[in-house]
């Protein structure tokens, strides 16, 4: 009997950024054409000014306005709905903090969020017990060498740590009575140790009896999104087949070759993490957990993240690569952002 074929293991990348509608080169008439429209149609032909600007850059994919930002005609293209293309859609969460703000330029303000799924399929349980666990239990702290001070704990990426309804319960909590601690919880503590609260958020965590309740455990509070966000997983994006996990912690700065490394290198970490959550064994996943532990409890915040990105199968060169990009980030100061 032949063993059936796991699931393909797929990724998007998107870029969040604000457009500064007087700094895009809009040219007289299209300025004219804006101003009779309504809101909604004045979106969707800034988007197409923007889907002109990126054809014109090579990119080797399709770019596409999304359909969605029409008033009329509003169904998903085939290539939106098969991410087979550049997208250029609108997200009114994303707010300036003033009006001195630059055109849509790819800088430290411009957010990188990488989605990893399994395709049409849905992440299973356990996996996403297990990424979620090793991040909170000191993989997010790891990782944080690789990103600006701008960009750890703000409202667009919070830490899951402190801002989980894990640690930070909502009004009406889950019910979880009678539920059963699944068997991961022990390779969590492989050792032990733990403290009280790690204890509890994550008895919660491997209590969780599937994906829609996972989700009301490990999702935010009001007034911002956390940095690795699994609400994508529920049901109503499962039959739109665009159920991932979200990575949102990092910058798609392109100014500088390091930056523009780190385009490359980051989805490597994030599909890597989901890859290792997906196929890892219980000793894998407690050599994992204990480092990220130790390195939490004793080690220079590079040689944990040098720990952490080797542990779970990174290789050599990418992670060099990202060491050297935490090196860089070391020596900037609080203000420096290019």
């Amino acid at each position: 009997m032949t063993a059936p074929n796991p699931p393909e293991k797929t990724f998007g990348v998107e870029f969040e950024f604000l457009v500064h509608v007087d700094l895009i080169g809009l040219t007289e008439k299209q300025k004219a054409e804006l101003s009779r429209r309504p809101k909604n149609e004045q979106v969707y032909l800034i988007a197409k000014v923007i889907e002109e600007y990126l054809e014109g850059l090579g990119l080797g994919d399709p770019v596409e306005a999304s359909n969605g930002l029409r008033v009329t005609n509003n169904s998903r293209s085939e290539n939106e709905d098969k991410c087979t293309a550049w997208i250029v859609k609108r997200d009114d969460s994303v707010k300036a903090d003033g009006i001195n703000m630059d055109p849509a330029y790819f800088n430290y303000t411009c957010g990188l969020h990488v989605h990893v799924g399994l395709g049409d399929k849905v992440i299973p349980l356990l996996a996403c017990q297990k990424l979620y666990s090793l991040l909170f239990l000191g993989g997010e702290e790891a990782l944080k060498p690789l990103f600006r001070l701008c960009r750890n704990n703000n409202k667009h990426c919070l830490d899951i740590r402190t801002h989980s309804s894990l640690v930070a319960p909502r009004e009406e909590p889950p019910d979880l009575t009678g539920s059963v601690l699944g068997e991961g919880f022990k390779h969590c503590f492989p050792d032990g140790d733990g403290n009280g609260e790690e204890r509890a958020a994550l008895d919660k965590l491997w209590r969780a009896a599937d994906i829609g309740e996972f989700c009301d455990l490990v999702e935010g509070g009001p007034g911002g999104r956390l940095a690795y966000w699994f609400s994508h997983l529920r049901y109503e994006d499962q039959i739109m087949g665009k159920a991932t996990i979200e990575f949102r912690k990092a910058e798609g700065n392109l100014d500088k070759p390091g930056n523009l490394d780190f385009v490359r290198t980051w989805p490597q970490v994030c599909t890597t993490l989901a890859a290792f959550a997906m196929d890892s064994g219980p000793l894998e996943f407690e050599r994992a957990i204990r480092a990220v532990r130790v390195g939490a409890a004793a080690e220079a915040p590079g040689t944990r993240l040098n720990r952490f990105l080797t542990t779970v199968g990174l290789p050599g060169d990418v992670v060099s690569s990202l060491m050297q990009r935490a090196e860089v980030l070391a020596l900037e100061g609080p203000d420096t952002m290019a």
